[in-house]
């Protein structure tokens, strides 16, 4: 039988797959694990609980996410203390909860915090800080406020790549967000420049079968759909299919 911990790391690999319901899953048979023993590792199952809550989010099922990240936000605080870099962690997925579910301002907060815990834990140029502003610059930007956007996605862009090859998959994300916060202010050239080196990235960090190459060839198409290549747009989006 597997323990909690086994079922957490086959969970993370296949929600890196991007096979969300598996990982949901594995993540729920962790948690049942780590409940029914007879001494409970309170700091272990707040990650269960916001694994299990990401998954969720990738499911569509938010209400059930907003209650998983709530209760595992409250157990490390207890667990940790209020200003613990796992704290981090929970914080910006809760964030991301109240983003999908449509409150920015909550979001923003929560964002906020994870950014400030992560300054004082890892300094202002760490790839974790990186991605915090990365959160709060696809915020921005959902929020209408694009220009800041941008150069708040810029800045986590360049703070990634110099992270070396393991934060490539999440520059690759950044520069996707990029090019659609570029696209909304119409600077089509480099939103298509963006869109590609996020492309790029993609393929560099996870292989050409990566579940999130649609994504990246879709903002390529989208940028060089703008600019009235729209043969080639169609291609890269049936390709995409």
């Amino acid at each position: 039988m597997l323990t909690s911990s086994q079922l957490s790391t086959e969970g993370r690999q296949l929600f890196r797959r991007g096979r969300f319901a598996r990982a949901r899953d594995r993540f729920e048979a962790a948690i049942e694990i780590e409940e029914s023993a007879d001494w409970v590792d309170h700091g272990r199952l707040a990650t269960h609980l916001n694994n299990l809550g990401r998954s969720l989010v990738e499911l569509g099922q938010l209400e059930r996410a907003e209650r998983c990240h709530v209760r595992a936000l409250a157990m490390a605080k207890e667990v940790y203390g209020p200003r613990h870099p796992a704290l981090a962690v929970h914080f910006n997925s809760l964030g991301l909860v109240r983003r999908r579910q449509g409150d920015m301002l909550d979001a923003a907060d929560l964002y906020g915090k994870a950014l400030q815990i992560d300054i004082q834990s890892h300094g202002p140029s760490h790839p974790s800080v990186a991605m915090r502003i990365h959160n709060l610059g696809r915020l921005m930007d959902l929020a209408g406020n694009t220009e800041t956007a941008i150069d708040l996605l810029q800045a986590a862009l360049d703070v990634l790549q110099s992270g070396g090859a393991d934060w490539h998959g999440r520059a690759a994300s950044c520069a996707t967000n990029l090019s659609t916060a570029l696209l909304r202010v119409k600077r089509y050239d480099d939103a298509l420049m963006m869109a590609e080196h996020g492309l790029r990235l993609e393929v560099a960090s996870s292989g050409p079968m990566s579940p999130r190459l649609a994504l990246r060839l879709n903002a390529v198409a989208c940028a060089m759909a703008r600019m009235g290549e729209l043969d080639n747009a169609v291609d890269l989006w049936s390709w995409g299919l």
